[in-house]
């Protein structure tokens, strides 16, 4: 299963750096990558990292883990500006391209109710696959030269 996403609408003070730093310290056993852009290309992306996750038993973990990275970067500018569209983008997908997507801090700024829907969403995406082995996807991460791997 892939897990992707990035930030929206978000002050300059906050990076995707810091969003896949805090990842890494909290979500263990997941491979995360970062768009990376060669010098000169220009790129219009929606999504600024991936990880890939080998192990579906980890869901519960990485719903709290982003919720966390909401509480963290996220709502201090809500607090600030209640008319703040800044949120975290979070896709899932399967290997069949089927795939679920969530804005935090826009959709969902309850944790129960944005943890219980990822479980969910993950759960029907593993079910509907044909296979759970992404390794297409991961091979085509892996070789691109727009991704680099941070963990």
């Amino acid at each position: 299963m892939i897990i992707q996403g990035s930030f929206a609408n978000v002050s300059g003070n906050i990076t995707t750096d810091d969003l896949l730093k805090y990842f890494v310290e909290n979500i263990p056993n997941i491979e995360f990558y970062k768009l990376q852009p060669l010098e000169g290309a220009f790129v219009n992306a929606a999504i600024d990292w991936k990880g890939v996750l080998h192990d579906t038993a980890a869901i519960a973990t990485i719903a709290s883990v982003i919720w966390g990275a909401y509480i963290t970067f996220i709502k201090p500018e809500h607090d600030k500006d209640p008319k703040s569209s800044s949120g975290i983008y979070i896709q899932i997908k399967n290997q069949n391209n089927d795939f679920d997507q969530f804005m935090i801090g826009q959709e969902f700024k309850e944790r129960e109710i944005f943890i219980k829907k990822f479980e969910e969403s993950a759960k029907k995406l593993q079910l509907d696959s044909t296979t759970s082995d992404t390794k297409k996807e991961i091979e085509e991460i892996k070789k691109s030269e727009y991704w680099i791997k941070i963990k």
